[in-house]
């Protein structure tokens, strides 16, 4: 399940290594109108989730000015962000399994789906502090990184008393919201739904 994003005069390609049952790698190659470059290694921090329970698909990734990659991983916490040919990480207490979208070709927005974190009861050995999305209830919470590179704290803007989601075997956990990659400079679309009959639709402001 690889990610394509605009990167360079092209785009640039990320994958999570699959061995087996398991997982390894995160690599990417970047693509310059003619040639792929050799592959590489994304160095990734410790995971939080067991690797077989990941959402999928694994890596969501935008580029706002085709020099720099704003990257989320559904096995860790944190944003990784390429900026001048080094991989930084940001805001590590966005939980994995987020997704990311670039508003007016300028801000990154991220959005997830939590249970009631803080809750003892609900945090699964594998999920850390985020807690288990694949209990409800949960909140949807927005991060919006400032043009400084600032995190402010998130904003919370939808509670469902169920999960958002299903099990399409018992290795793999689709949740059920999406946004685009890219949305328009003053709000992210976000589709859920809990996967009954309804979907709900939220237009989030982005904030100046």
């Amino acid at each position: 399940e690889p990610c394509l994003v605009p990167f360079g005069p092209a785009v640039a390609c990320f994958w999570q290594e699959k061995i087996g049952y398991g997982f390894g790698k995160l690599k990417w190659t970047r693509f310059d109108g003619k040639a792929w470059s050799p592959i590489e290694e994304v160095p990734q921090p410790k995971w939080t989730v067991y690797p077989s329970t990941g959402n999928r698909p694994y890596v969501y990734a935008v580029s706002p000015d085709g020099k720099e990659i704003f990257l989320v991983s559904s096995f860790y916490n944190g944003v990784q962000h390429f900026k001048a040919g080094q991989w930084l990480r940001e805001a590590e207490e966005i939980p994995p399994g987020s997704r990311i979208t670039l508003a007016g070709n300028k801000t990154i927005v991220v959005v997830a789906v939590l249970n009631d974190v803080g809750n003892p009861k609900r945090v699964n050995e594998f999920f850390g502090d985020a807690g288990n999305p694949k209990l409800g209830p949960v909140v949807i919470q927005v991060w919006q990184r400032k043009a400084d590179g600032a995190w402010p704290p998130p904003r919370e803007v939808a509670r469902e008393a169920e999960p958002l989601g299903c099990d399409e075997t018992q290795y793999a956990f689709r949740p059920g919201f999406v946004l685009p990659v890219v949305a328009p400079s003053n709000f992210v679309p976000v589709a859920w739904s809990t996967g009954k009959n309804w979907i709900k639709y939220l237009r989030v402001p982005v904030m100046e």
